[in-house]
């Protein structure tokens, strides 16, 4: 199979930096570790995005290795949409009217 384009939203983008942000106050290696955690995530979901549970409507989720983190995205017919890197205890709902 064709691995999916991802695309990443701007609250996405924002979510990975102010995490990547918070992590490189604590040290460059916990941001290098986050860094490749989001980018393993990405990978996966690129080449296999339909085997991440659905976990509101069409919204999927990739737990980050190691980091209380996942990434929200949406399979489309041609593309994948990250819509947003949320920690674990945020409230669904205000994750949930981003997709």
């Amino acid at each position: 199979m064709k691995p999916f384009p991802i695309l990443v939203s701007e609250d996405a983008e924002l979510d990975i930096a102010e995490a990547r942000d918070r992590y490189r106050a604590v040290g460059t290696e916990l941001e290098a570790a986050f860094r490749r955690a989001v980018d393993d995530s990405v990978k996966a979901i690129r080449t296999r995005p339909n085997s991440f549970p659905v976990v509101h409507k069409e919204m999927r989720r990739a737990i980050l290795r190691k980091f209380p983190y996942f990434l929200l995205f949406t399979v489309f017919s041609d593309t994948v949409v990250v819509f947003g890197c949320i920690h674990m205890r945020r409230d669904p709902e205000d994750w949930k009217a981003r997709g």
